[in-house]
């Protein structure tokens, strides 16, 4: 066990760049080992919220998130047009839970817009940014009434992703949209 640059040793947090436990790769005392261009996301078990305990997130759940790297889902029946990746479409994840790589990839059903898939994936989770990207998407958050952020499609969709006790915004996938 081997504590980062700043002296503290976390004895459950593994290295990815150097692989030994006590530190996170942000604190790895081996720069020599460090790795570059890896894009960051998520992996391992566990989504950490506000509390920062590990919260368990189900497969109807959709996060809106503003920090990933790419869209991505574990539930492959949110895609449709779903095929295997080229060699430079896959995505790489990495973080100081290990490394995930996407090598398939679908339009979403809900959204028109493209969601990585690996059913080892932590959750099913959209970029905020992506999603107003979207032709004819219109979102808007409430942080006084219902601490939510709606997402309107010129369909006439309305999707709410409701702030959760976690601190984290996503949408109930079991429950009908609203209309507007």
């Amino acid at each position: 066990m081997i504590p980062g640059n700043d002296g503290v040793t976390h004895p459950k947090i593994m290295c990815f760049n150097c692989g030994r436990y006590g530190h996170d790769s942000s604190g790895c005392p081996n720069e020599s080992r460090k790795k570059n261009g890896a894009s960051a996301l998520m992996n391992g078990t566990c989504l950490a919220g506000k509390e920062k305990r590990c919260l368990h997130i189900s497969n109807h759940r959709l996060l809106l998130d503003t920090c990933l790297t790419d869209n991505v889902c574990r539930d492959i029946g949110l895609l449709k047009d779903v095929r295997e990746c080229n060699e430079n479409e896959m995505l790489e994840v990495i973080t100081n839970g290990g490394r995930m790589i996407y090598k398939t990839l679908g339009t979403m059903k809900l959204f028109p817009m493209v969601l990585y898939y690996n059913k080892s994936s932590l959750a099913n989770i959209v970029l905020m940014k992506k999603l107003s990207e979207v032709e004819g998407v219109r979102i808007t958050m409430d942080t006084e009434k219902e601490k939510s952020i709606k997402v309107a499609t010129k369909e006439g969709n309305v999707y709410v992703f409701n702030e959760g006790k976690d601190g984290l915004y996503s949408y109930d996938m079991r429950k009908k949209t609203k209309r507007f």
